[in-house]
């Protein structure tokens, strides 16, 4: 009899894995992107994992408002890349040509990477 944690432990190997990777400033765009994608892989009919969210980059900027009168007068920029990803395992042709045929709205970067 195996156990649950024996059940843990055990993974299908698969042979190949691609990694389509997110980038946006505006989170709530990514996330439609990134649900758009997943039911059009499920639709393909391979296995994925995801979407899952990774750590935000966050960059600030400091501007000297007034160079030449008020030195001490700075204006503080930031800018968000929020970053998604999903996992696909064994794709077929199918989900390959649905993947790259699909509308990504400007504003979105995507990456696809095969994995091994």
């Amino acid at each position: 009899m195996v156990t649950k944690v024996a059940q843990k432990n055990q993974t299908k190997n698969y042979t190949i894995r691609v990694r389509v990777k997110f980038q946006a400033y505006d989170h709530f765009v990514l996330d439609k992107v990134v649900l758009e994608v997943a039911k059009a892989i499920k639709n393909s009919g391979s296995e994925m994992a995801g979407p899952i969210p990774l750590p935000s980059i966050k960059k600030r900027f400091d501007a000297l408002k007034s160079p030449f009168v008020y030195k001490n007068h700075w204006s503080q920029y930031e800018m968000i890349t929020h970053q998604r990803f999903i996992d696909v395992f064994d794709p077929n042709p199918n989900t390959l040509n649905t993947l790259q045929k699909l509308d990504i709205p400007s504003g979105v970067k995507v990456d696809i990477k095969m994995v091994s």
